[in-house]
């Protein structure tokens, strides 16, 4: 949830603009990033259990 500013969220191809009391439910498998606008952007964003075995990749190029 967004608390305070804007940016944008990029969920797999799509990207969206995202402001104050904005939530946004990911699942588990999508690829996502987070992008704070020019005043910044405080979010409070809660996470559950890691599945077992597993663990985020990383991809550099994922805004490219």
């Amino acid at each position: 949830m967004v608390i305070t500013g804007s940016g944008r969220a990029r969920l797999e191809d799509e990207t969206i603009e995202v402001g104050p009391g904005d939530a946004i439910r990911v699942g588990l498998s999508l690829t996502r990033s987070f992008e704070a606008g020019s005043e910044g952007m405080e979010m409070i964003r809660i996470g559950g259990r890691k599945p077992e075995g597993q663990d985020a990749i990383r991809d550099e190029n994922f805004w490219i």
